[in-house]
């Protein structure tokens, strides 16, 4: 965090650009110290095999991720939205100055959220590993669709990230379903059809540079 400070009040492609590349350099340093052999973490018994549901097959696992993804969507929407420091927090994106001069210690809050987001994807991480299993480069086979849909569903729209979520979900299992060498091709050409007919994704609004 220290080092991304000297990001901030810049282009967001700077911030962008040095994640990127330190999601690289530890990629790197777990290859080294671990290796490259994937591993998976144990399903705890619970919620472990598997129940028939209209003569489909559906893991308990995969529904107990989704509704841990639901629960988590909506605890950081109620944070956001209803409490005072969530709404510091979108001051702070918006208008920094003005969060600055209204006394509230912008590093602090800037700390915060960092660890607020790492958090988040930590918990991600833990609950994706029996599915995607432990590997070097699992974070950055992530970042790659997580971009995506920020871009569908419009860049600073919360609502829209979700949507967009399981927009490409459903796009990529239905594909899957039918044609599996097309499945992960139809994330890129579901954002394809729907940055031509709305450029800002589906959530997306204009500046105010452009109003």
């Amino acid at each position: 965090e220290i080092c991304l400070r000297r990001t901030y009040g810049k282009d967001p492609l700077y911030g962008l650009l040095f994640t990127f590349g330190a999601a690289m350099v530890i990629e790197e340093l777990i290859r080294i110290v671990w290796g490259s052999a994937e591993k998976f973490l144990q399903v705890p018994q619970a919620i472990n095999g598997a129940f028939l549901l209209g003569g489909l097959i559906y893991s308990k696992y995969r529904f107990f991720a989704a509704a841990f993804a639901l629960a988590l969507i909506l605890l950081v929407w109620l944070f956001l939205e209803r409490t005072p420091y969530g709404a510091m927090i979108k001051a702070g994106a918006h208008d920094s100055e003005m969060v600055r001069a209204l006394g509230i210690n912008l590093k602090r809050l800037r700390l915060f959220v960092f660890g607020f987001g790492t958090s988040l994807a930590a918990f991600a991480g833990i609950v994706i590993a029996p599915i995607w299993g432990l590997r070097p480069h699992v974070g950055v086979d992530a970042v790659i669709p997580a971009f995506l849909i920020i871009v569908l569903g419009g860049v600073g729209s919360f609502w829209g990230a979700v949507l967009a979520g399981v927009m490409v979900g459903l796009a990529v299992a239905l594909t899957a379903l039918y044609a599996s060498e097309w499945s992960l091709l139809s994330m890129y050409l579901l954002l394809i059809l729907v940055v031509t007919f709305r450029a800002r994704g589906l959530f997306g609004k204009k500046s105010i540079l452009e109003v």
